[in-house]
């Protein structure tokens, strides 16, 4: 297995105490390491739970340890980050052993306490399984959706310590975590790491956004539920999008016509279109569309400017996820040329803001990673009404004339 090597000092910030450990700290750890036989990822030791879509992360059981290895942590990353959940959530001790570990591997005593996320797409995740009483905060407060947790966010159960270009690091450290859940979007070579570790807070990375397929996206609920003891609820949560997803998927095959489609809208001059190996192409394949990039083979978005666009998707039948237009006559104030795609003068644009939240987030983003079988299903009407006849769009909604056209 290849593994990311954090620097020494990375290693010692992550730890809560840093380097310096008691002769207890090192029996104990040393037990659990012991106990814990061998790594995810290895040959020997364990037993492998087997993952049915995510290729992300896997995980491997040893007597009551578990290995948890995140594959890809981001994009251009150079190796894996391996965790190793042992028994001990809740034992004041168990901190001073958090965030040590073999090499670079990570411990972190379990079922964890209290948590805080730096993502939202695992408060569903938290809230299915039952451990949203243990997120004591969150980042990115303003763009929830989540009445659950928009509620806790008002009593103040749930503290907002800010997001990623404005992390309020005193904050963060004041609520005094168990475990810090974050994300990283390419770039520095420690994965913007470096900040985090400041905390000495044991931090994981969910890198969900990087999984192609939507039920492997979604299949990170398992992750999510290990380090709160929630295994059991996470499996039967999966199993219902699994199977429904799986269902939805033999519809969209049915259909006979396949109608082409185009994404997207340009930002700051470029158009981000996704490739041909990408989570959205994924999903339109299933719905039963022919997605005008599928051939395409990159696994990220085309960096594409509008008369690109316009030359390949021009007479597509229909548009996605374009801007934030309140309709038609707003996409071509914004820009006559849109007027140009068959799409918008047949009036066949839909973006998936139908259900905006407070601050402006989309629950399209925050619940639809854990549902990918609810956003299939308002592909499949939108593409194929005549299959799903009597479907409420959930998260989509179809741009109206305005007032001029």
């Amino acid at each position: 297995m290849k593994t990311f090597t954090l620097p020494l000092a990375l290693l010692c910030a992550l730890a809560l105490s840093g380097c310096r450990e008691s002769k207890g700290d090192r029996e104990a750890l040393s037990q659990a390491l012991s106990r814990a036989e061998a790594p995810a990822g290895t040959e020997t030791g364990g037993v492998k739970h087997r993952l049915g879509h995510a290729l992300g992360f896997s995980r491997r059981e040893s007597g009551d340890s578990t290995w948890i290895t995140v594959h890809k942590p981001w994009q251009g990353a150079q190796g894996d980050f391996t965790y190793l959940l042992i028994p001990g959530g809740g034992d004041p001790e168990a901190p001073s052993r958090a965030g040590r570990g073999m090499g670079d591997t990570s411990v972190i005593p379990v079922p964890v306490v209290r948590a805080v996320t730096l993502t939202t797409t695992n408060l569903r995740h938290m809230e299915t399984v039952g451990a949203l009483d243990a997120l004591a905060g969150l980042g990115g407060g303003r763009f929830v959706c989540s009445p659950a947790v928009r509620a806790r966010l008002g009593d103040g159960r749930i503290r907002d310590v800010g997001d990623d270009t404005h992390l309020d690091l005193e904050a963060l450290v004041s609520l005094r975590p168990d475990l810090l859940f974050t994300f990283v979007v390419g770039g520095s070579s420690d994965g913007g790491m470096g900040k985090l570790a400041e905390t000495r807070i044991p931090t994981v990375i969910d890198a969900s956004y990087m999984e192609e397929n939507p039920l492997g996206r979604a299949e990170w609920i398992k992750f999510t539920a290990a380090f709160f003891g929630k295994q059991a609820a996470a499996d039967s949560a999966f199993a219902v999008v699994d199977s429904s997803y799986r269902a939805l998927a033999a519809l969209g095959a049915k259909a006979t016509y396949r109608p082409t489609v185009m994404v997207g809208a340009p930002f700051g001059g470029v158009w981000w279109v996704a490739g041909g190996h990408t989570y959205v192409a994924r999903l339109l394949a299933d719905a039963g569309a022919d997605y005008l990039w599928a051939a395409d083979t990159t696994h990220g978005s085309l960096n594409l400017d509008l008369e690109t666009v316009l030359a390949k998707a021009a007479a597509a039948d229909v548009w996605l996820n374009g801007g934030e237009w309140k309709d038609l006559a707003a996409a071509k104030a914004e820009d006559p040329r849109y007027a140009l795609f068959k799409a918008w003068q047949a009036g066949r644009i839909w973006n998936n803001d139908a259900v905006l939240c407070a601050g402006g987030g989309r629950d399209f983003y925050e619940t639809g990673a854990s549902r990918p079988d609810w956003i299939l299903a308002d592909l499949i009407a939108i593409l194929h009404p005549e299959l799903l006849p009597d479907h409420k769009l959930r998260w989509y909604r179809r741009l109206a004339e305005g007032k001029s056209r």
